[in-house]
């Protein structure tokens, strides 16, 4: 009976752990580009780029507390390059 609960205990902990992924849209991909879509918030990591389009208007929220920052895209168009990705 007891293991019978310490499964269940495991069980629900990673049922908790998965669910705690964020509301935020996309995990650090290596080396992609992502085409930015209006109103979506995205996290911006350590040697991403964002490369703005025609009429891009852009919000950027910089956490200071653990130096975190996310974009969202308000209007026009932009790109996100992460890692070494380089537009052709």
């Amino acid at each position: 009976m007891r293991w019978m609960i310490k499964l269940l205990v495991a069980i629900l902990f990673l049922l908790i752990l998965s669910g705690c992924e964020g509301r935020f849209q996309d995990k650090h991909v290596s080396d992609s580009a992502i085409e930015m879509l209006t109103g979506v918030t995205y996290q911006v990591f350590p040697g991403d780029e964002v490369v703005p389009g025609a009429g891009a208007n852009i919000t950027v929220n910089h956490i200071l507390s653990n130096d975190t920052k996310f974009v969202t895209l308000n209007s026009g168009s932009a790109d996100l390059l992460r890692g070494d990705y380089v537009l052709k």
